[in-house]
């Protein structure tokens, strides 16, 4: 039996403490890749993969002047739903995130589709999806070294006939569903940075449908519950010590 469960928890542990797919992603689903160093190029038709959006992170720094998003609230976007903008205040701590599909050729007829979610570790701020709000940004908040469109070149942005960006109502998670042909799907997603102050920020795992339901954060900082995991393992096997020695006392006992 203690056997058992030590096997068990040398199983689970790397899991239950393992870190962050990328600086600040705790959780991937669907057509997603994350790219860490940042790619040399999101220039339409530079980077084409049919089957994957590309996600890297861009910069992390204290915002020098008010930034422009298109979404700044939890709901799901359409073509057709009216934007929620709002503005990211100067001197906010962020970390900004590009995502880019870029379908291969120049699809004319059926466009491909991407569909997707990635789970961050702190409250999404914005979501940039026009090209309007993502040109002025590029040196901004664009990854060093990496090349973007250019103003006059053709970058769709999202929100085409078919698409929707879905922020979860505990701000954590983003979804997507898009339809990439002639050009490149691209959005930016600011999430809070680290406290210039130095406090530590907690860190939150995907919920599934309890998000929906639950906006206020509930869950717990992983490093206790990983303690409390291991100290009541610790507990399980020193009483089953305990009572394997017990039965063999009383079995060897003289009758």
């Amino acid at each position: 039996m203690v056997r058992a469960v030590w096997t068990m928890m040398t199983h689970l542990l790397p899991f239950l403490a393992a870190p962050p797919l990328s600086a600040g992603i705790i959780r991937t689903h669907g057509m997603v890749q994350i790219w860490d160093p940042p790619p040399p190029t999101v220039e339409v038709h530079k980077l084409e993969r049919n089957r994957v959006v590309i996600v890297f992170e861009e910069q992390q720094k204290l915002l020098p002047v008010d930034v422009a998003v298109d979404i700044s609230s939890p709901g799901r976007y359409e073509a057709v739903y009216p934007m929620d903008p709002g503005v990211v205040m100067a001197g906010t701590p962020v970390v900004s995130y590009y995502f880019h599909a870029d379908p291969r050729g120049r699809v004319f007829g059926n466009l491909v589709r991407y569909v997707g979610s990635v789970t961050f570790d702190r409250p999404v701020l914005g979501i940039l999806v026009k090209p309007a709000t993502m040109h002025p940004t590029d040196h901004l908040l664009g990854a060093p070294g990496v090349r973007y469109p250019r103003e006059d070149d053709i970058r769709q942005g999202v929100l085409g006939p078919g698409d929707y960006v879905h922020l979860t109502a505990n701000l954590r998670t983003v979804r997507f569903d898009l339809r990439a042909g002639l050009w490149s799907d691209d959005f930016r997603v600011l999430v809070l940075g680290d406290d210039p102050s130095g406090e530590p920020e907690g860190s939150c795992h995907d919920m599934g449908f309890l998000e929906e339901a639950f906006p206020i954060d509930p869950c717990p900082e992983p490093a206790p519950g990983v303690l409390l995991l291991l100290g009541g393992t610790l507990w399980c096997c020193r009483n089953l010590c305990r009572c394997a020695w017990l039965t063999r006392t009383l079995s060897e006992a003289p009758r």
